[in-house]
């Protein structure tokens, strides 16, 4: 099927609502924080809309059959297209470079960087499944640095990884400093105060005070997304609404974006494998609506083969959403977060099967890009089983 990369720019800043409520007349709407990168399922309603007004769709009215049967019907059925992404795409000279959330198995210590007059973090060990050790879970690996100094570590949470960087990751080598961004290098929020009034009587009532933040991406950096199954005498327009406030995003086609590959001899001889999520991953919840997490000896869905020996996994987002069809929010719910990593061990006959998996995505809601992975392997040094 067709796939089509698209780069998306503000054309002057976003607002990506997070979970928190944000209705009129309540007094919770200061320091409204933007979630970015915003979910698969903002950047997905936005492309298909902006496919639908181009090919005559009013914005109010149902879509016509020829309409649904390419875009789909609603918020769970997308027709014929599904998507990859969203990831961050930095334009270096005259190439184009996909940045992704660090993986959390990596650690690192700041330090100070007197001519940028802030913190930077230098990569300087990795997690692995560590020594068989009895706790609430029963017998497990939990992880452990793979280096005997562990003063001042922390995990790569928020930080990006550029295409090269990953590579290196995913064959159990570190990343240079070159390869790890902080968010700050990629985008800025800002602070901005409003104050509603009403339209009748262009009065502002109490409570109408909010403040809001903003994402305004660095000049060389674009959102990237992959679209598969569009038309080819379809056409996205120049510029679409984009987020909250239906602010404009500038929109053009690019080359694909290539994923990094997968140290396949090494999985092959190792028996071994990393999955990491590059973007979140959803999965069924239980009956309390927490999800439910595959525990150690048991496969990842979707990855049959592969028994989860240890993991590193982030704090569950919470991410919702808007169903036009039933004009109301789509409740929220849990998703992993990207850079959450499993050590698994493959079974006997599954790697073949297992390494076609690479880059594709796995859990529920995979036609929108939940759950994209891709595999790698580790080394065990320092850190014996």
């Amino acid at each position: 099927m067709n796939a089509t990369t698209f780069l998306l720019k503000p054309v002057d800043a976003w607002f990506f609502r997070d979970g928190r409520p944000y209705n009129k007349h309540e007094g919770n709407q200061m320091d409204v924080e933007s979630l970015f990168p915003p979910a698969p399922t903002t950047l997905v309603g936005s492309i298909r809309a902006a496919l639908a007004r181009e090919r005559g769709w009013n914005g109010f009215l149902r879509w016509s059959e020829t309409l649904t049967a390419i875009l789909g019907d609603g918020f769970e059925d997308l027709g014929q297209l599904s998507f990859s992404g969203p990831c961050l795409v930095r334009q270096r000279e005259e190439q184009l470079e996909a940045l992704f959330p660090a993986p959390l198995h990596l650690l690192g210590r700041q330090r100070h960087d007197p001519l940028h007059c802030h913190a930077l973090w230098t990569p300087v060990a990795l997690l692995v499944p560590g020594k068989k050790v009895l706790c609430d879970l029963g017998e497990v690996h939990l992880p452990a640095p793979d280096r005997a100094d562990r003063a001042g570590l922390s995990d790569a949470t928020g930080l990006w990884i550029t295409n090269r960087g990953l590579n290196l990751l995913l064959e159990g080598m570190l990343p240079g400093n070159s390869e790890i961004l902080s968010a700050r290098q990629l985008w800025r929020q800002e602070f901005r105060v409003g104050l509603a009034r009403d339209q009748a009587t262009r009065i502002a009532g109490e409570e109408a005070l909010y403040s809001t933040r903003y994402v305004r991406l660095c000049r060389d950096v674009s959102l990237g997304l992959i679209v598969r199954g569009i038309p080819s005498d379809w056409n996205l327009p120049d510029t679409i609404p984009l987020g909250g406030e239906g602010r404009l995003a500038d929109c053009a086609e690019a080359p694909l974006l290539s994923l990094p590959e997968a140290p396949i001899e090494r999985i092959r001889q190792t028996g071994r494998v990393t999955v990491t999520l590059l973007t979140p991953m959803c999965l069924p919840l239980e009956d309390d609506q927490k999800i439910a997490h595959p525990a150690p000896g048991q496969p990842l869905p979707g990855l049959p083969g592969a028994r989860i020996l240890s993991a590193c996994v982030g704090r569950p987002l919470r991410l919702g959403g808007w169903d036009s069809l039933e004009r109301r929010p789509v409740p929220l719910t849990p998703a992993l977060p990207p850079g959450s990593t499993w050590f698994c061990n493959v079974e006997r006959g599954a790697v073949d099967e297992l390494l076609k998996r690479h880059g594709t995505n796995i859990g529920l809601r995979t036609a929108y890009g939940f759950g994209q992975i891709v595999l790698g392997t580790w080394n065990d040094k320092g850190a014996a089983l």
